[in-house]
């Protein structure tokens, strides 16, 4: 095991498939490199990289009590995360391009959410096939769920003890769970999971040619999506909001903030838009990469030639009488307006439009249904904690809350708002101060 007795280290491998859809991530490099140190992740980050993130390169070697801004178990391949890895890996291994491992200079385009994975995801025959086993950068981000080499469903849970697995643990290795140590390149044939949708392939393509281009980049690409929506919705002669809404299968709300650029669309909604409306998400981003060389000839893409979809007829008459039939149950069997608008196919917004004064009175009888509810449970709670105080004055016990809790064998009970304010109540009544 190496003892990181100080900063450069003397020697670091080389990242993978830098410039191709396949790149390496940098939570693999990372674990790379603790590997060719006979080490683990943990210690690479406790005895080296902690020091050289602060500036502290004598200190190498010993245990640092904190980890400071490098936090394992946590997707370090993109965003503001990705930084501070980057300085002290760049300090340990004299490499300046490692930066092309993560996504840090297309990310900023998009909104955090639902951009990175929060756990591993992979594809066991890639692992098998590798000369060097690695994690691809496209497999940390979250739209993308198929393999495109092998045309597979990425896997997001071991197939030993069917948990999640970390991005990066303390004891991670690109082959092996961190926990039970089951080998990620053995795919369970048991389980296979559901073949890729079109959707899903397309989107692996579009985040493939994006890594790929981001090392050529010279400066971070400047995306404005309301401008690229503006020109889209002139292309293809749609009425501003509603029919960008209608064409991609969004609220008119949704659609009206993006075209105003008061909000960006998320990176999985980014690539929605652009496999809806025949566009592609690499270039609108500034990707000019060659089409692959298997399409000789000209060609256009099956889904850019999908018409768009008409609007759905509704029988008004027909959802008129079923609504009608709602008000006529029982008041325990009615429900909220928006399980009845998704058992008749149509948004409850649209109810609302058509329909007001039938949804407010739905509306009206299931607040009175949970009203009944709740006053029933708040009867039956509050007998009950009259009946353990009483027990517990017999008891010469004191009675307070954590005692109740006990005898009722409800841990926890009082975190709740109306517990505590029935607690008071029967306190009142019963004289129990």
């Amino acid at each position: 095991m190496t003892h990181f007795a100080g900063a450069p280290l003397p020697t670091s491998p080389d990242p993978i498939g830098v410039g191709t859809p396949s790149c390496e991530s940098l939570s693999s490099y990372v674990q790379r490199l603790a590997k060719l140190h006979g080490t683990r992740p943990g210690q690479l980050v406790f005895r080296l990289l902690a020091w050289l993130e602060r500036g502290e390169k004598s200190k190498a070697g010993s245990w640092a009590a904190r980890s400071g801004r490098l936090l394992l178990r946590n997707n370090i391949n993109g965003f503001s995360l990705a930084n501070s890895w980057l300085r002290a890996l760049q300090v340990a291994t004299q490499r300046t391009g490692l930066h092309e491992l993560t996504t840090r200079l297309w990310d900023h385009n998009f909104p955090t959410r639902g951009f990175l994975r929060s756990s591993l995801a992979w594809c066991p025959s890639c692992l098998a096939e590798d000369p060097v086993p690695f994690h691809r950068l496209s497999w940390q981000l979250q739209p993308t769920r198929v393999c495109l080499c092998h045309q597979d469903t990425l896997r997001t849970r071991c197939t030993r003890c069917l948990t999640a697995i970390p991005i990066l643990h303390d004891r991670s290795a690109v082959t092996g769970c961190p926990r039970c140590g089951c080998d990620l390149r053995i795919a369970d044939e048991t389980a296979k999971p559901e073949p890729p949708s079109e959707f899903d392939t397309w989107s692996a393509g579009e985040i493939g040619r994006l890594i790929a281009a981001s090392a050529e980049w010279h400066k971070p690409p400047s995306w404005t999506p309301a401008e690229s929506l503006l020109r889209i919705v002139r292309a293809e002669n749609l009425r501003g909001a509603g029919g960008l809404a209608r064409a991609i299968g969004t609220s008119k709300v949704t659609a009206w903030y993006w075209l105003t650029g008061k909000s960006r669309p998320s990176l999985q909604f980014a690539l929605r838009i652009c496999h809806r409306l025949g566009r592609s998400l690499a270039e609108e981003l500034g990707c000019r990469l060659p089409q692959p060389e298997v399409h000789n000839q000209p060609h256009q893409l099956e889904i850019h030639l999908a018409a768009r979809a008409a609007p759905r007829q509704h029988d008004w008459p027909k959802i008129k009488r079923l609504l009608e039939d709602e008000l006529s149950k029982p008041r325990q069997e009615t429900e909220p307006l928006h399980v009845v608008a998704a058992r008749l196919s149509v948004t409850a917004r649209t109810l609302r439009a058509h329909f007001p004064s039938l949804c407010r009175r739905i509306a009206e009888h299931h607040r009175a249904k949970r009203s009944s509810q709740i006053e029933q449970r708040d009867k039956r709670l509050a007998d009950q904690i009259a009946t353990v105080m009483r027990q517990l004055e017999l008891q010469q016990i004191p009675v307070t809350k954590k005692n109740v809790e006990a005898w009722l064998g409800r841990p926890g009970l009082f975190n709740r708002h109306y517990a505590r304010r029935l607690f008071i109540q029967v306190e009142q009544i019963d004289g129990i101060i």
